[in-house]
């Protein structure tokens, strides 16, 4: 997914919808924006600004199992599984029950 915003109120809209829209469809985005935009001046009116945009990041497997909220539980995390909508669910850095390891030049943690 490529976008290329025109202006600086565009660059406050494009941003929230490009992450909405990477994150439901998985997939790598860029935001193209040249000199002009990144270190020119402009005054945007706060009414034409939206500060709480929709977070519409799609589909995430809310339990520790790895199942997801209307995909059938089968046990295990599917990365690639075949659901209607063709997109199969993120995992959530917050899901339940689940073990990270995070790994440092001195300690290891999990948690």
């Amino acid at each position: 997914m490529i976008a290329a915003p025109l202006d600086i109120g565009d660059c406050f809209k494009v941003i929230p919808e490009m992450f909405n829209i990477v994150d439901r469809f998985q997939c790598p985005g860029i935001v193209l924006c040249d000199l002009l935009l990144s270190e020119g001046r402009l005054s945007v009116d706060p009414k034409d600004l939206d500060f709480a945009p929709p977070i519409d990041r799609g589909e995430l497997i809310t339990s520790g199992n790895g199942a997801s909220s209307g995909v059938a539980s089968n046990g295990g995390y599917k990365r690639y599984l075949i659901t209607k909508s063709g997109i199969s669910p993120r995992h959530s850095r917050c899901a339940r029950h689940t073990t990270r390891l995070v790994l440092t030049n001195t300690t290891k943690t999990a948690y």
